[in-house]
């Protein structure tokens, strides 16, 4: 059973993906230019560099060039990247706009592929900041903000001032939205190089609030994080700190409602209830209780949602790499966050569908093994299977599974199945394994493997392993609730 979130990844960034197999990382070139410039400074100690994961002779680069960008102007004819939106004609109360509130057209190109985004801007949510800064050779511009009360999509460019790598912001340090830090999530999905110019790209990152109660905007927005190559060391990495206030356009009582659901369904014993929908221009956040389960739970499986009715029947999308948030607070209570939802035709009408629960991953779990027999005296629950152990080049190699669910199936694993690197027998004598563990998924796709090296000996059995992250099991079990808005009497 494939993933709604997968599926989505295909649909919506087919032509985000193009764009990003044209980037080719010659770090190698770009490290030696800075090094040359850098030499009468310091001494580097040279660093292992992951592997480019496509490399391309020059006459192959400058023949994909050359065909991506006359695909780019088949497609988009009047499109230049970092160039001003306006050029572009766009239609509806943007139009109308200054020309400087208009985003760049690499930003216009991301925006167009997202029809709640390009609405958004329709409807003035698009704010410019043209903030600038440099550090290590790198130069980083926050262009501008699309925004609603919960989203923030901050657009950039980035600039490797004294090589080819193309940079981005590889992780988040610190993030403050007023006195908003705990509840907010971070997302960092995209960016592309600038065809005209391999050392620029441009890019996007997101955050949102999964507090239901407040806002991110009107605010200002303090951030800090690491730009860079990832392919690149870390010392050649940048530490930029940015801070801009953001006051969207936004009518709330116009823009934003909220559809009761407010139903429970219960699943292998355990209730969930499905509160509220929180809808706006580019967010339907659907919270979740947890708080009656009997079992703590992480999440739904395979969630899904649409709003509307018959021809106005519309699927909304998750937000890639974001499951859920957590809300703050409420330990027992999540977001499952969806792009978009109040300008579409209908929104009388919302259905949330499930395949099940995920429940939550359990930490530092004990498991009794007989090692001599095969037999699983202890583990947190059935999904756990003997595999087999066989000796080579002189030690003991133990095989264990772990099934995302009971029932197997072409589920998926958040977390790889491991073991700590000491175990102890029923003696209590604790000993440590002759080589790591190594973890693969198993033959037919269904579990997630673990195999460990044992000193080739008698021990007492059974022995008892750690298990440092033993995920919790997916329970298939069809979950549709369906909220309507509610109309004045």
């Amino acid at each position: 059973m494939t993933d709604n979130r997968e599926q989505h990844v295909i649909a919506r960034h087919y032509e985000e993906m193009r764009a990003n197999e044209q980037q080719i990382e010659e770090y190698k070139l770009d490290r030696a230019v800075r090094l040359g410039l850098e030499q009468a400074r310091r001494t580097r100690s040279r660093r292992g560099i992951s592997a480019c994961r496509t490399r391309i002779g020059y006459g192959a680069l400058a023949a994909v060039l050359l065909t991506s960008l006359a695909a780019l102007l088949i497609l988009a004819p009047n499109q230049n990247p970092g160039g001003n939106a306006a050029q572009k004609g766009v239609s509806g109360p943007a139009a109308s706009l200054n020309p400087a509130a208009q985003p760049p057209d690499y930003a216009m190109k991301q925006i167009d592929s997202h029809k709640d985004w390009k609405k958004a801007l329709e409807h003035g949510l698009y704010q410019p900041i043209n903030q600038t800064q440099e550090k290590n050779g790198y130069r980083v511009t926050v262009d501008g903000v699309l925004a609603d009360s919960k989203v923030v999509i901050v657009f950039y460019t980035a600039e490797n001032l004294e090589g080819n790598a193309p940079i981005k912001l590889i992780r988040s340090t610190q993030l403050n939205f007023g006195s908003e830090t705990g509840s907010v999530g971070y997302d960092n999905p995209y960016f592309e190089s600038d065809p005209k110019k391999a050392s620029v790209t441009f890019g996007r990152f997101e955050f949102f609030n999964a507090d239901s109660t407040t806002d991110l905007t009107p605010g200002t927005l303090a951030f800090s994080g690491y730009w860079g190559n990832e392919a690149l060391p870390e010392e050649d990495q940048a530490l930029m700190e940015f801070s801009f206030s953001i006051n969207p356009e936004l009518d709330k009582a116009a823009v934003e409602k909220t559809i009761p659901i407010n139903q429970s369904v219960k699943v292998a014993g355990d209730t969930i209830t499905i509160k509220d929908a929180l809808m706006g221009p580019l967010h339907t956040w659907i919270v979740v209780d947890f708080s009656k389960s009997l079992q703590p739970i992480e999440d739904l499986y395979q969630p899904k949602l649409t709003i509307g009715t018959g021809n106005n029947l519309v699927h909304l999308y998750a937000f890639l790499n974001l499951p859920y948030l957590k809300m703050r607070n409420e330990p027992n209570k999540i977001v499952l966050p969806f792009e978009g939802g109040i300008y579409e035709k209908d929104t009388s009408t919302i259905t949330l569908m499930a395949n099940g629960i995920e429940r939550s991953t359990l930490l530092s779990q004990q498991i009794t093994v007989n090692t001599d027999t095969g037999q699983i005296i202890h583990a947190p629950d059935d999904r756990l299977k003997f595999e087999g152990i066989t000796k080579q080049d002189g030690q003991l190699l133990l095989s264990l599974s772990l099934k995302p669910s009971a029932n197997g199936g072409e589920n998926y694993m958040k977390q790889s199945f491991d073991l700590n690197s000491t175990f102890t027998d029923t003696k209590g004598n604790e000993f440590t394994f002759k080589t790591p563990s190594k973890t693969s998924i198993s033959a037919d796709g269904t579990a997630n493997q673990v195999t460990v090296g044992l000193e080739d000996r008698k021990y007492n059995q059974p022995l008892t392993f750690t298990v440092p992250f033993y995920q919790g099991a997916i329970i298939e079990s069809p979950i549709t609730v369906t909220g309507k808005e509610e109309t004045a009497k």
